[in-house]
């Protein structure tokens, strides 16, 4: 980039440069584009903070999800949205293949894969995708790409469309959680009396 070419050649130090650039993309996309990469992180942790892990696996139905294959599907979904991200930017005016995980045999996938791995997924891809259109020229937010579900929509409005997504699986999350509640009651903590 020029800017981290002239601001190299001015202060003699390139680790500078690209110090200063990284800082004043982030600053950018957080006042501009108010963007924080951080905050659908941080609701997901602490949803999942509140959920015991000896329920992560519950189901009420077999045809439902569990809180663990949920979180599977994010890491997914946000595999999914980087590759997207890339391809309004690469490819506008192109059609995106539609990922649907609710299709197949969840069972053969899900069971498998960890739940703190897939979470480290997550937090990698959002960062990498928070690093990649912070650094878009404005007319990229632009660009469109043609959806099986959506149909042609601009790059902004795919992100405000996935903005919604971490929050829709915490609510089902927590819906997880009410029905495991209404069949497995808590223990009661028996008090010391001190025999």
């Amino acid at each position: 980039d020029l800017s981290v070419d002239g601001l190299t050649k001015q202060s003699g130090n390139e680790r500078f440069a690209y110090d200063a650039y990284r800082r004043f993309i982030t600053m950018f996309s957080s006042v501009v584009l108010e963007i924080n990469k951080d905050h659908f992180e941080h609701l997901l942790e602490a949803a999942l903070r509140e959920l015991p892990k000896k329920m992560w696996c519950y189901r009420s139905r077999q045809d439902r999800w569990s809180i663990h294959d949920l979180i599977v599907h994010l890491a997914e979904s946000e595999a999914s949205l980087y590759l997207c991200s890339r391809q309004f930017i690469a490819d506008p005016g192109s059609a995106v293949i539609e990922f649907d995980s609710r299709r197949g045999d969840r069972s053969l996938v899900d069971f498998h894969q960890s739940a703190r791995e897939s979470l480290k997924i997550i937090s990698h891809l959002r960062k990498a995708t928070y690093l990649l259109l912070c650094t878009l020229p404005d007319h990229v937010w632009d660009n469109i790409v043609i959806h099986p579900h959506n149909g042609s929509i601009t790059l902004h409005r795919w992100m405000v469309v996935q903005q919604g997504h971490i929050p829709i699986r915490i609510n089902e999350m927590q819906s997880i959680y009410s029905d495991w509640t209404k069949t497995h009651a808590p223990r009661q903590r028996v008090m010391n009396s001190g025999w």
